[in-house]
């Protein structure tokens, strides 16, 4: 129990000093003292210092604080968000989940899942609930070999198209797989760590549809505790990614409209099947996963010359690191490091354009997309 706590602890001292030197970079991308100060004392800045003083503190003493949380967590019920619970009878909640046989749907969501069946045991609620009819859609989950009860419990769904894989392959290689099964015109990859908001889907469709120079249309991302977790990805002159807004409030005007952005999180984004098969789908150069999204965004935009494209409208929550876990140094999330040196190799042309990595290339990098043609207000 004590190793445990010494490395959750660890994971959170790690994510601190990386996110706060992060934003102490000036414009050159190099560290500024001023900078990281000027962040340390920003509102966004505050609150993520209190947020992970905060867990710190409930490790420390196994304790949920839940006093001290409602602080700085706005309320989900003024924002509108419905989240459901992680700890129930799953058994008897997967009964209650069914979809309808739709022979050619216009969208096929595709969720790749290992373990964690209760998540995905809501993702799959969120979608039956949230997903109106005017959109027709299928689910398609992969199974990328389960050890806990996610194949037994998943068959039970009613017109869930459920594949299993017989051996751990990878989100790459999964999602891949989940795509050629699709039937639909367009393909919505969604992790099973989310929970979709009403007109999540409608809203990305529309949008896709009324502009063909479209090629992916991507979600905004909510922490569970209704902070905003990415209103579109920008990508640095060194191939590292941010996600703008982070840790910001949904409701601000400057993450509420519709505009093109360098890369949508796969963890909610739609693109069309001709397009995908197109580019031959993710580039299974990033097996086991990390950088496939911001790769595919990429390619959309500098081999198809599309556009990838914010979405507001499309509200999802996303728990982040359910799956891949929050240590940069092991497991699958140290897949990310790696696949960020193949992507800055892969695109070392296109990234010349880009802004040295630094918080305060924000403006800048927002500025060349914000224009009347493609700045929306929703």
């Amino acid at each position: 129990m004590l190793r445990n706590t010494k490395n959750n602890l660890r994971i959170i001292t790690l994510k601190t000093i990386s996110i706060f030197t992060a934003h102490g970079k000036n414009k050159q991308g190099k560290f500024s003292f001023w900078y990281f100060m000027r962040f340390c004392f920003s509102n966004i800045g505050f609150r993520l210092f209190f947020k992970y003083s905060i867990e710190s503190l409930s490790i420390l003493f196994n304790r949920n604080f839940t006093f001290l949380k409602k602080l700085v967590n706005p309320k989900l019920e003024k924002l509108n968000i419905t989240v459901f619970p992680n700890h129930y009878n799953i058994a008897e909640e997967i009964k209650k989940i069914h979809f309808s046989k739709i022979d050619a749907p216009k969208v096929s969501i595709i969720i790749c899942v290992y373990n964690n069946i209760a998540f995905t045991c809501n993702c799959l609620r969120a979608i039956m609930e949230h997903t109106g009819p005017e959109v027709s859609y299928e689910v398609i989950v992969v199974n990328d070999f389960s050890s806990d009860e996610t194949a037994e419990l998943l068959i039970q769904v009613p017109n869930l198209r459920l594949h299993n894989n017989n051996h751990n392959s990878g989100f790459v290689l999964s999602c891949n797989q989940g795509a050629s099964l699709a039937k639909g015109e367009f393909l919505c990859f969604l992790n099973n760590d989310t929970i979709v908001q009403k007109q999540w889907l409608t809203s990305m469709v529309e949008l896709i549809e009324n502009d063909s120079q479209i090629g992916i249309v991507g979600s905004k991302l909510v922490f569970g505790d209704g902070d905003l977790q990415e209103a579109g990805g920008i990508v640095w002159q060194d191939g590292q990614t941010y996600h703008y807004g982070r840790r910001g409030s949904i409701t601000n005007k400057k993450y509420n409209y519709i505009r093109e952005v360098d890369y949508c999180s796969g963890a909610s984004f739609l693109i069309s099947k001709t397009d995908f098969d197109q580019l031959r789908g993710f580039d299974e150069m990033y097996t086991p996963g990390y950088y496939e999204d911001t790769d595919l965004c990429f390619s959309i935009q500098y081999t198809l010359n599309k556009k990838v494209v914010y979405q507001p409208a499309s509200i999802v929550v996303h728990y982040e690191g359910v799956t891949s876990g929050t240590n940069i140094n092991a497991g699958m999330r140290r897949y990310q490091q790696i696949n960020a040196l193949k992507f800055k190799d892969k695109w070392k042309t296109q990234l010349q354009s880009k802004l040295p990595n630094s918080f305060m290339n924000l403006d800048d990098t927002l500025i060349k997309y914000q224009n009347s043609k493609n700045a929306k207000l929703i």
